[in-house]
């Protein structure tokens, strides 16, 4: 049989384990066909008349029922009439494997059409699904806008970084795993996730050496090192595990200086692209956001810090310099805190704690952004506002010092009014050419 008859296999992914159905005149011919071609990994070769016929090479002829025991990715059912392909998949079907599995080899049957290798696939780990903090959302609305000339032209599949990736007993035949393996690109998506080590009860990004097999050629999009870093440098466990799931093919992005040195200490290229929340934030648009005072501010305190001394000077400052104060909880842990903080401040009005319900409050109002919630204060400034971030971590430093958002270290509480009451532009620092290279790498 000619090479072009099988021409369907190239869209079947490197190294899938594949399943033969049929051990007649065209399984033979496919069989053969694989065997040569050395791209894939021939688990199991069944007929329904297997007693009665001969083996090939090594491959025993099996019972049908046998593939109840199999791990297999795709069933090739090697049948040249229609009538026996629909009688085989209809028995398929009653094993519970799922239509995208099954693969005919007879091109002319346009029912099965191998849905799942012409339909190109992407994964999302997704820092904004099971999260507490809609910081992550913030992120992850903005890589969605950024990447969307890629993500409009696949099927997309979110899963969460915050809980465990895969169940260890059922990475072999659970869809989703399998999806996760064969997709085009995974991309792992914002926030701090890169932490010195990943060897603890609960990592940023929930995986480890025992539930990691389903990741491979993971690509990081704006990826930051964690807080909690001491040292700034990988132990021996994670840097092997990194070192197994990321992609040593694509350049990396990451949204720090610090982490691209993390990385290449362990052997994987990045660029520096700074928090895709930022990429849009060029000069036209920064022109946009008002450099002068407004009389009302919308603000945001932190409840990891505990700090309700400095929390209250805050407010006490911003009652003095603005007409009308409100308050947007971005975790569910700061709106419980808010509450206890100013329970006997009545004038304080609180935003609904959800992105939708911020947007629309931005949209409407003339207001102001003081701060110590990083992206709450650039979702701010994706609205136009006037923005001023409070430092209480690296993160806001680190952007700072990289891509100058305006910045007051909090408690200074003077530098704080002097920022307040003048005038100041926002000029975002952009590393244009390395945005621009990691998105052409996918183009």
């Amino acid at each position: 049989m000619h090479k072009r008859l099988f021409e369907w296999i190239e869209d079947i992914p490197d190294g899938s384990r594949l399943a033969i159905y049929g051990a007649g005149a065209v399984g033979r011919e496919l069989m053969d066909y694989l065997c040569k071609e050395g791209r894939h990994s021939i688990v199991a070769w069944v007929d329904a008349g297997y007693e009665l016929m001969h083996s090939m090479q090594e491959w025993p002829i099996m019972s049908p029922g046998k593939l109840r025991d199999i791990c297999f990715d795709y069933i090739v059912i090697a049948v040249s009439k229609r009538e026996y392909i629909s009688e085989i998949t209809d028995y398929l079907y009653s094993m519970g494997i799922p239509n995208w599995k099954i693969i005919a080899a007879n091109k002319e049957f346009p029912v099965y059409n191998q849905l799942p290798q012409q339909m190109k696939t992407i994964a999302l780990l997704d820092t904004g699904v099971a999260t507490f903090n809609m910081g992550d959302s913030i992120i992850m609305n903005s890589i969605r806008k950024e990447m969307d000339y890629l993500l409009k032209n696949y099927f997309v599949v979110n899963f969460s970084t915050h809980v465990p990736i895969a169940d260890i007993n059922q990475q072999n035949d659970n869809f989703r795993y399998i999806f996760l393996k064969k997709a085009r690109y995974s991309f792992c998506c914002g926030t701090d996730l890169l932490q010195e080590s990943m060897d603890v009860r609960i990592p940023q990004w929930n995986i480890g050496k025992e539930n990691s097999d389903v990741l491979s050629n993971v690509v990081l999009l704006g990826v930051g090192s964690s807080l909690n870093n001491v040292n700034d440098h990988f132990d021996e466990y994670t840097a092997e595990l990194l070192r197994k799931v990321l992609s040593t093919d694509i350049v990396h992005s990451v949204r720090d200086e610090k982490s691209k040195e993390m990385l290449a200490e362990i052997g994987i290229q990045a660029v520096n692209t700074g928090c895709p929340t930022l990429w849009r934030m060029n000069s036209t648009f920064c022109d946009l956001i008002p450099r002068k005072k407004s009389e009302m501010v919308v603000f945001s305190i932190s409840e990891a810090q505990k700090d309700t001394e400095k929390d209250l000077k805050l407010i006490e400052i911003l009652r003095d310099n603005y007409k009308k104060l409100f308050f947007w909880p971005q975790t569910l842990m700061d709106y419980n805190y808010i509450k206890r903080v100013t329970q006997y401040i009545s004038d304080i009005c609180l935003i609904k704690p959800n992105i939708e319900a911020f947007s629309q409050f931005l949209s409407k109002h003339s207001v102001d952004y003081v701060g110590t919630r990083l992206h709450g204060g650039i979702f701010a400034m994706q609205h136009a506002k006037r923005s001023l971030i409070l430092g209480i971590d690296a993160r806001a430093r680190r952007m700072y010092r990289e891509n100058n958002i305006n910045y007051v270290q909090y408690g200074n509480w003077s530098d704080l009014h002097e920022k307040i009451n003048s005038e100041f532009a926002t000029d975002i620092i952009l590393p244009k050419k390395e945005i621009e290279f990691f998105k052409s790498q996918f183009k």
